[in-house]
């Protein structure tokens, strides 16, 4: 009898893992369905994850750094090491069309490089038949993003990271830091990390938003610990997903080359 009951509990135990492990694992294929306009995938930054991530996402992210001295934008995430992959390179190995969005994290725009960085943006632009609608330009310095966003293209001001870490005095005080800088720079969006959207929401709840650090797309597991990260993560998008003021989330996407 005792035995029966063992075997019984252990049945059900398996039932309830394999309902998570199926939830977890197919959860990013059921909010696709209700919300694709608003996954894009994340770090893109190289020719290979391009070709294979451009068909399948609405949208893509990726990184660059504007060298002054070739006046190139250099499509790469600091500290990694460059492969000399100019911004023009990437966008015209792929078919472009007016379907195409991107998200571009300018990792080192600056009040004076602004001007430079904005002028090639136009001439690539113009010889790639990219409209300035297709493109978000995304930095840590809004005080820059204002040539941009007088040209006509979308611009966002990527908040200070780790909010939910600081306490409560600290956490006023970054919080009026932000608002100083948002009333004296104009963007079309806020980005943020998931783990901080609550907070932006309390404090800046009329603002456009942009979240990243998704759970990977792509990957599926049995492993006990992720599938329990992964039903954290559900939780998020079951808040975010739905939210009107959010225009983009991002996903990691582990592809099969080119993952920089």
């Amino acid at each position: 009898m005792k035995k029966s009951k063992h075997k019984l509990i252990l049945l059900y135990l398996f039932i309830f893992y394999l309902t998570i492990s199926i939830i977890v694992n197919f959860q990013n294929e059921f909010f696709t369905y209700f919300y694709k306009e608003k996954i894009w995938v994340h770090r893109v930054n190289s020719i290979e994850k391009l070709k294979e991530t451009n068909s399948k996402f609405n949208g893509i992210e990726l990184d660059v750094v504007f060298n002054t001295k070739t006046n190139v934008f250099d499509v790469n995430h600091p500290p990694a090491k460059s492969i000399n992959l100019s911004l023009y390179k990437y966008l015209s190995s792929i078919k472009l069309n007016s379907n195409n969005l991107f998200w571009i994290d300018f990792k080192n725009l600056s009040t004076s490089n602004k001007i430079n960085a904005c002028l090639k943006l136009e001439k690539l632009c113009f010889e790639l038949k990219l409209k300035k609608k297709q493109l978000i330009i995304e930095s840590s310095n809004p005080q820059a993003l204002d040539v941009f966003y007088s040209k006509g293209y979308q611009t966002s001001f990527y908040l200070p990271a780790n909010l939910v870490s600081l306490n409560t005095q600290k956490l006023e005080e970054e919080i009026k830091s932000i608002q100083n800088i948002i009333s004296e720079n104009k963007t079309t969006y806020l980005s943020t990390d998931k783990r901080d959207y609550h907070i932006i929401k309390k404090y800046f709840p009329e603002h456009k938003l942009l979240i990243w650090s998704f759970y990977y797309f792509n990957k599926k597991t049995i492993n006990p610990y992720h599938l329990l990260h992964g039903l954290n993560y559900i939780y998020y998008k079951l808040n975010i997903l739905p939210d009107n003021n959010v225009y983009v989330t991002l996903f990691k996407y582990e592809g099969k080359a080119g993952n920089r």
